[in-house]
This record gives C-alpha cells, structure tokens and sequence, in this order.
C-alpha cells in the first residue's frame, strides 16, 4: 500500500491510499485546531469554547452502510473540569 499525504500551508489535508482504504480528508480552524476529519464511513467534527479556546465536544458521525446517512453518531463531552475551593463537592 502507496499512502500519499496532501498538505496546504503545513496542515496536513488528505491522505490517499493506493489500495481499497478509505482516503482522509481533515479541514482546520483559523488558529490551527481540527475542525472536522472524515473518511467517507466515519465523520468526526470537533467543536470548540470560544472564550478558552480548549476543545468542548468531538462528534463521531458513522455511516456503518454506506448509504451516505449516519446510522450511529456519538458525541464526546471534552470540557475540563476542575476542582477548586469555589468548585468543590460538599
């Protein structure tokens, strides 16, 4: 298996496989961070706190048929969380 890699301005953007592997293709915010990455079977887009600027949710979208509709889609909470004098349990 040949894999390819395609990159614009240092980001890498796809990669190609030579053989039946579903090719990635992954797209970038303005500060750098994945947006969404996809292989034509899984989807996953990530979303971020736009004061913090730390990564809140990443959403998992699986098309498991490949009928171009996402049977099972999975979101993953990424929010940290701290414990602190004001932000304490009882």
């Amino acid at each position: 298996v040949v894999t390819t890699y395609g990159y614009d301005a240092g980001m890498l953007e796809t990669t190609d496989y030579s053989d039946s592997t579903p090719d990635v293709t992954q797209t970038y915010d303005n500060f750098g961070r994945p947006v969404e990455t996809s292989n034509g079977i899984a989807k996953t887009t990530y979303a971020y706190d736009a004061v913090t600027l730390v990564l809140n949710t990443e959403t998992v979208f699986y098309d498991i048929d490949g009928d171009s509709t996402y049977e099972l889609i999975r979101v993953i909470d990424r929010k940290l969380t701290t414990n602190s004098p004001n932000n304490s349990f009882p």
